[in-house]
């Protein structure tokens, strides 16, 4: 494992950061709203999901410098070593297409609208 350099710090530090600033501002947002709601802020989701975003990005080049990404290594170690590099790729295929076969078929079985959100659509004429 090579060393941290001065960029590697200060991505870290960065990405501290932006964590701690996102758990600030949902502790007011929390504050705000159920101890005294005249200081309640309406844009603490938005920021806080923007910051976690941001901090994620950052960090992701360290995981991929350290191979520090979660990935299945429980059914890697099962394989001989011989066969790992195109197994795992098989692997990480068949989890990225169940992942969108999921997806895609959590959105067929959706609830079809109320008529609220029905006033909301655009309307064709006949």
């Amino acid at each position: 494992m090579r060393p941290d350099t001065a960029w590697d710090t200060i991505e870290r530090t960065l990405v501290g950061l932006l964590g701690a600033l996102a758990m600030l501002v949902g502790i007011v947002q929390i504050a705000g709203r159920y101890i005294v709601p005249a200081y309640a802020i309406s844009w603490a989701e938005e920021v806080i999901v923007y910051l976690v975003v941001w901090g994620v990005m950052i960090i992701s080049s360290q995981l991929v410098r350290t191979d520090g990404h979660v990935r299945p290594d429980l059914v890697l170690r099962l394989l001989p070593p011989a066969l790992c590099p195109p197994e795992e790729r098989s692997i990480h295929s068949a989890a990225g297409s169940t992942s969108c076969w999921a997806h895609s078929s959590l959105k067929m079985l959706a609830l079809p609208p109320t008529p609220e959100q029905l006033l909301f659509l655009p309307v064709r004429p006949t």
